[in-house]
C-alpha cells in the first residue's frame, strides 16, 4: 500500500516509515507541515495517510479536511494525547505504539474506506 506519513518530528516520522516498510508498504512521502502534506497527497495519490493531529505548521484535522475534498483516502490520526477524538469515526493511533498497533490501525482504516 502507498502511504504518506505526516509528522512534524522527522525522527519519529522516519521511525514510522521504517516500520511501514518492514510491514511491506511503500512510503510515498514524509511531510512535516499541513501545506506540504496537502501538496504531497495531491501529487502522490496515497492509498493511506498517517497524520499527526498536531503539527508545527497547521494541524492534522484541517489537513485531512483539505485532502478529502479532492477525493476519498483512508487515514489514521496519530497523537500523544489520550483524549476522545473530535471525530468518533476516526481511526486513532496513540503514541507510543508498537508495530502490532500500527498494523491493526491500518486494517481498521482501510476497512472503513
Amino acid at each position: 500500500m502507498r502511504i504518506l506519513v505526516v509528522e512534524d518530528d522527522l525522527i519519529i516520522g522516519s521511525l514510522i516509515s521504517e516500520m511501514l516498510v518492514e510491514l511491506g508498504h511503500e512510503v510515498c512521502g514524509l511531510e512535516t507541515t499541513e501545506m506540504a502534506a496537502i501538496a504531497a497527497a495531491s501529487r502522490d495519490k496515497p492509498q493511506l495517510m498517517i497524520v499527526d493531529r498536531q503539527l508545527r505548521e497547521g494541524d492534522g484535522t484541517s489537513t485531512m479536511r483539505a485532502v478529502l475534498r479532492a477525493g476519498p483516502v483512508a487515514y489514521i490520526f496519530m497523537t500523544g494525547e489520550r483524549r476522545v477524538a473530535d471525530n468518533p469515526d476516526a481511526v486513532m493511533l496513540y503514541k507510543p505504539f508498537r508495530e502490532v498497533d500500527l498494523r491493526v490501525a491500518i486494517e481498521r482504516a482501510v476497512s472503513r474506506r
